[in-house]
């Protein structure tokens, strides 16, 4: 009888504690912010604008720089639009 009070007693703690074992799941929903880029690749990059300084001073005359200027305006005008309108895309 002395032989199996501790045979006993340690199937009595096994049981025990085992029932405790069974895996708990828990989902966590974690936000996180995630930087997203504003200007896309595909945006056209650093322009090259005919009317710079040394072209003008090439000009060969008032004509031809007004020519250069305007066409150095035009292609700031629409670049500024298109970023104007990527900048309210972005807020």
């Amino acid at each position: 009888m002395k032989s199996l009070f501790p045979l006993l007693s340690l199937l009595t703690l096994t049981a025990c504690g085992t029932a405790h074992l069974e895996p708990t799941v828990k989902t966590v929903e974690v936000r996180v912010a995630v930087p997203v880029a504003c200007v896309p690749k595909t945006f056209p990059g650093k322009q090259i604008y005919p009317d710079t300084k040394p072209a003008l001073l090439a000009a060969k005359g008032q004509d031809e720089r007004y020519r250069l200027m305007t066409a150095g305006w035009k292609m700031r005008d629409a670049r500024l639009g298109a970023l104007e309108a990527q900048v309210d895309a972005c807020r």
